[in-house]
């Protein structure tokens, strides 16, 4: 068996970076969201404010995104039983549930 390294935050950040870059709901929001705020006066200045605003909160976004990961990884790890048997568990209530479920008329 192969253990594998823990990423560092550095290695998740641009991990989750190059993930975003291949999402294709950024070109549709570049695309289809923002000409309704670009000032048509100022077309490649507001476009290129309203831009790095988007990259930056992104960044944002990604940074929150590989601490959460590398949260839930370290995480994982050492409580992966607790984790199973919660999910387990879990299933069986929500099964409980969709059983005891009466259906609309």
């Amino acid at each position: 068996m192969v253990e594998e390294q823990a990423l560092t935050l550095g290695q998740a950040f641009w991990r989750e970076g190059f993930v975003a870059l291949g999402n294709p709901k950024a070109i549709l929001v570049f695309a289809a969201f923002f000409p309704q705020f670009v000032v048509s006066e100022a077309y490649a200045q507001s476009y290129t404010i309203i831009g790095l605003i988007f990259l930056v909160l992104e960044v944002g976004a990604i940074l929150i995104y590989a601490l959460l990961g590398r949260l839930a990884a370290c995480s994982a790890t050492l409580n992966l039983q607790w984790i199973q048997r919660a999910s387990g568990i879990g299933m069986i209530v929500f099964g409980a549930l969709l059983l005891l479920t009466q259906r609309p008329a």
